[in-house]
């Protein structure tokens, strides 16, 4: 059912689709061989930028639609790629982001969920907003980098 749907699709479509699906293996194998003390470098630079929700984002400019475009693809195939967390997801949209020189960042969050901690990744886009943030029902803090950190203390 859900093949004779893809079969379907636009070509174009389908080749975002399977690049979704790629980039989504690629990262969540990244994670899988990658120590968790080099995690950082697989993650690469968060950027600092206004934040601004996805619904906030200028969808009518053409970048505004081509990100949403791509964040849509990554959202529809993260079903079927086992392990296709939150940090999987942002890793496979800035990468595809990067593929077509959009600057991008990956920002992490942390909420109090009553007694426990919980964390979230999403993408921010200077100048279009957030992705991978929405319908969450906690408020997520976005955590600094050290790098950001660093210059505020100055």
């Amino acid at each position: 059912m859900v093949f004779r749907r893809f079969l379907a699709l636009p070509m174009a479509t389908k080749r975002l689709y399977l690049e979704a699906w790629v980039r989504m293996w690629v990262a969540r194998a990244r994670l899988w061989i990658t120590r968790r003390t080099r995690v950082r470098k697989v993650l690469g630079p968060v950027l600092a930028v206004p934040a601004r929700r996805a619904s906030d984002a200028d969808a009518s400019t053409p970048v505004g639609r081509e990100v949403r475009r791509l964040a849509r693809a990554v959202e529809s195939v993260s079903r079927y790629v086992m392990g296709g967390t939150c940090l999987v997801k942002a890793l496979a949209l800035r990468d595809m982001l990067a593929r077509r020189r959009r600057p991008s960042g990956i920002r992490l969050g942390v909420a109090k969920n009553g007694l426990e901690i919980d964390a979230h990744a999403w993408v921010e886009v200077p100048g279009v907003g957030e992705f991978g943030r929405d319908g969450e029902y906690l408020e997520f803090v976005p955590l600094e980098s050290p790098d950001q950190m660093a210059a505020e203390s100055r």
